[in-house]
């Protein structure tokens, strides 16, 4: 229901493109989603005013066309429009009541009928609301367009509902893109009713992907196992979620949603992916450091108090040449072993 009325609301402001100022509209019941759906679409249009959830009026009265009460309320919430769906159980079906106010006090009943279920979009009333508001616009449906379509009108995103749009009445350009399929572009004339369109959307799939990984590892398609690598990949409808398995090593997922011809992926250890491990390296390599640092300054002090080149000294200096080496071996490989943790990214 809560999406129902949020394309009802859209529809009901549609004619405030052409004001001047944008219209402040109350939405009676208060409904944060329909506050949001109207505030994202239609934000230079039109001023949704949040209440807060604190709207506490009697629909009655303002149903009734009390226009003392109507002023009352357009007055204290700053308003230039109450917009009122009621909606009420009659043996068993939903009556749907839509009930617009406005500043000056004047009531209209735009809709009224008996609905199998709340849930049921009813296109007449949009008709109803579009043509009370606006004669140049007109409701446009698209018939079976893909899930996820964004919609175009004259190189213009419009917002849908149920595959259905609100378009100014005249020729124009009807542009559908989605993901997966190509784009279909068409020449639409919008009448005063409703205007079907069909859409003719064709799929797009994966001409050929030739698939290899370091090791070789099981394939999967939208989770189904379909082979090992290295594998050829042939006529998949796009977009797909591609992932690789291969035990030690951690699962690789890809969502491919164009044609790329060759893959080569690397798979990362599981050891590779531990904070732990990170951590020990981390400290590891700062350990290192530090005992290389304490070595080379015992070295510059023996060359500062080795004057005399004595045996002893010249023993310990070579102690400390073994010693120095070794240490910035140790440092080299936990170094190593550091950055190919901290930095490994997989293809």
């Amino acid at each position: 229901m809560k999406r129902f009325l949020g394309f009802v609301f859209l529809l009901a402001f549609a004619p405030s493109f052409l004001c001047a100022q944008a219209p402040k509209a109350l939405v009676y019941p208060q409904n944060r989603e329909i506050t949001q759906i109207l505030t994202s679409f239609f934000s230079d249009d039109v001023e949704i005013l949040d209440t807060k959830g604190n709207l506490t009026y009697q629909i009655e009265p303002l149903v009734s066309g009390d226009s003392y009460f109507i002023d009352y309320v357009c007055k204290k919430e700053g308003c230039d429009i109450i917009f009122i769906p009621r909606v009420s159980s009659i043996s068993g079906f939903t009556r749907l009541e839509l009930f617009i106010c406005t500043k000056e006090g004047s009531l209209s009943k735009v809709y009224e009928n008996l609905l199998l279920s709340s849930t049921i979009f009813p296109v007449e009333v949009s008709q109803s609301i579009a043509t009370y508001f606006e004669q140049d616009k007109s409701l446009v449906y698209i018939k079976d367009m893909a899930a996820g379509t964004s919609v175009y009108v004259d190189e213009v995103e419009l917002f849908s509902y149920e595959n259905n749009v609100l378009v100014q009445k005249g020729e124009h350009v009807l542009l559908l893109r989605c993901t997966g399929y190509e784009e279909e572009k068409e020449i639409i004339q919008v009448s005063d009713s409703v205007t079907t369109v069909q859409a003719r959307q064709k799929r797009l799939y994966l001409d050929s992907l030739n698939l290899n990984s370091t090791p070789s590892s099981n394939v999967y398609l939208e989770g189904s196992y379909v082979g090992s690598t290295p594998l050829v990949l042939e006529h998949v409808a796009l977009p797909f979620t591609l992932s690789l398995e291969k035990e030690g090593y951690l699962t690789y997922t890809s969502d491919l949603s164009s044609n790329i011809g060759k893959l080569d992926i690397k798979l990362k250890p599981q050891y590779l992916d531990n904070d732990i491990y990170l951590k020990e390296k981390k400290e590891g390599f700062y350990s290192d450091f530090a005992r290389t640092l304490l070595l080379f300054g015992f070295k510059i002090a023996l060359g500062v108090f080795n004057d005399n080149k004595s045996a002893l000294f010249r023993s310990f200096d070579m102690v400390a040449d073994g010693a120095l080496t070794i240490s910035l071996v140790d440092l080299f490989a936990s170094l190593f072993d550091y950055y190919r943790q901290s930095m490994y990214v997989t293809p």
